[in-house]
């Protein structure tokens, strides 16, 4: 039994109204995973890779949020700050000996601090009848380091209601941060940048109660 996920994510967001459909707004975001993630160099050999709160990322933004419409919600911030923890004392001991960052942090460091420009842009829409579209992409640039190397966050969804009881779902995500290695394809290269995808289908069942 492998896992494949389990992120927690926390979204706020406060706004002042400047005129129609235009905000001066705060937005706080918090996101972690609750348990261990693995490595899995073969069917018995797994290596310990990240943690709950390794890492955990927050970011704390203020911009100008643009929501023309019910469906459309665009939100660009030129101030932010996103604050990087790892917690794992063996993959933190693990990146000191080795000389390297983790997720981004400095060997044998606990946290980081980057300032930077935030984009995000989420749109949901009943595409046809009984399926839902739900994208969000999210930008982040580091302006005291490779401001060019964009940080990339693409999250799209589909929901499908079959009937009655049955829901199903198919989602996409890729990611790329250039400060966070992943393992490569040819296992005698060794981790760095990289894009990630992650495919996703699921079929369930679904009760309302009462009206």
């Amino acid at each position: 039994i492998r896992k494949t996920d389990n992120k927690f994510i926390y979204n706020s967001k406060v706004g002042y109204q400047l005129k129609k459909n235009l905000y001066f707004t705060y937005l706080f975001n918090f996101r972690t995973q609750f348990t261990e993630g693995f490595n899995y160099i073969n069917d018995t050999t797994q290596v310990r890779i990240s943690n709950f709160l390794t890492p955990g990322t927050m970011l704390n933004s203020l911009g100008l949020d643009y929501k023309p419409n019910n469906d459309l919600t665009l939100f660009l911030s030129p101030l932010t700050i996103r604050t990087t923890f790892v917690e794992d004392q063996l993959l933190i001991d693990q990146s000191e000996a080795a000389n390297q960052t983790l997720f981004g942090v400095d060997p044998g460091k606990t946290m980081r601090n980057e300032i930077g420009a935030y984009f995000v842009g989420v749109y949901k829409k009943e595409v046809a009848k009984n399926i839902i579209l739900n994208a969000k992409l999210e930008l982040f640039s580091n302006y005291q380091h490779n401001p060019q190397n964009v940080d990339v966050n693409f999250d799209v969804l589909l929901s499908f209601k079959v009937n009655k009881y049955i829901n199903a779902l198919l989602g996409a995500q890729v990611v790329y941060d250039n400060d966070v290695f992943v393992p490569k394809s040819d296992t005698n290269a060794p981790p760095g940048p990289g894009t990630q995808f992650k495919e996703t289908f699921g079929l369930g069942f679904a009760y309302k109660f009462g009206y």
